[in-house]
């Protein structure tokens, strides 16, 4: 299967998950309006009058405010669609070919990691209050949303709010799971649009190897380098941006081209070299590169902590 038919594979099912929840933002007919979104929609709104009761209940009836930091959540959701790129990159030879491949395994890989741990979590979730109820003989909820007018400690009421709470969390942790998917599917193409630069430079090393090559074809190879870049530049604040100036050094064959051609490549590694970039507090650049230090610092600093209260 060529990449392109292994991306949209990919993307046909992630759509599959998300149209069972009613919220397939990759169709151009899309609309909020729709049965099953609708019906989602109200069951939400049933959540949302559940959770504020529970808070009710627990800060104003029995004065504990604790109860507001244990229903409190966060989501997120994030959609890029990269059909075009494997559109096409992948009839433009073995190197593009390799790179959209090794790109859809990371990202592969990456969701059936994810998908095992949401997958047993939502179960662990489900069946373990069950299971508790089987071995104790005690009832105990898995969410802190509590149906107004039905009594949990009742048995019918309690086998309601569980069913209900059960419900809530299957699509949560698949709306989860899509997100995650969408999510690591942007983060590693990032890594897909270096590594179509540096096949494009292979190119250009090719071009320039040929004594009788064509000044045309070598310089609109050039500007289309130039053009990608520029278009790309965007993303590389995640990473270090000595990756792309590396390659500027390491798999371009500058030395070959005309003077012209030497003076754009300059202004590209200029270019990379003062690349756009998130800070903290204008102290440190905001990567991939960053959080590791600070894993590390954080994780020797907690060692020395440990060894000095032994």
């Amino acid at each position: 299967m060529s990449p392109l038919g292994q991306f949209r594979k990919l993307v046909k099912h992630v759509r599959a998950m998300l149209c069972f929840c009613g919220a397939d933002m990759f169709d151009e007919n899309y609309t909020v309006l729709n049965p099953v979104f609708m019906v989602l929609l109200v069951f939400l709104a049933i959540y949302a009058v559940c959770f504020i009761n529970t808070i009710y209940d627990g800060f104003v009836t029995n004065n504990d405010w604790t109860i507001i930091l244990q229903c409190l959540a966060i989501g997120s959701l994030a959609v890029q669609h990269l059909d075009n790129i494997y559109d096409e990159y992948q009839n433009r030879g073995s190197r593009y070919e390799y790179a959209l491949k090794k790109t859809l395994q990371r990202v592969a890989k990456c969701s059936k990691i994810a998908g095992v741990i949401y997958f047993t979590s939502v179960a662990g979730l489900i069946v373990l209050p069950i299971i508790y109820v089987l071995i104790t003989g005690k009832r105990e909820l898995t969410l802190t949303a509590l149906i107004p007018g039905i009594d949990p400690k009742e048995l019918l009421g309690y086998f309601i709010h569980t069913g209900f709470h059960s419900a809530i969390i299957f699509f949560g942790g698949v709306g989860f799971f899509c997100s995650d998917t969408i999510m690591f599917s942007m983060l590693l193409h990032v890594l897909l649009h270096r590594d179509i630069m540096k096949a494009k430079f292979h190119d250009l090393n090719e071009i320039t190897e040929q004594e009788d090559k064509p000044v045309e074809r070598s310089r609109s190879l050039l500007n289309d380098i130039i053009a990608w870049h520029q278009k790309y530049n965007l993303y590389n604040f995640i990473f270090k941006n000595d990756d792309v100036t590396r390659m500027i050094y390491e798999v371009c064959i500058w030395y070959r081209l005309k003077v012209k051609e030497q003076k754009m490549i300059l202004l590209m590694l200029r270019k990379s070299q003062n690349a756009a970039k998130l800070t903290v507090g204008k102290i440190m650049a905001l990567n991939f590169s960053t959080a590791l230090q600070l894993s590390k610092g954080i994780y020797t600093f907690l060692m020395l902590l440990i060894n000095f209260l032994e």
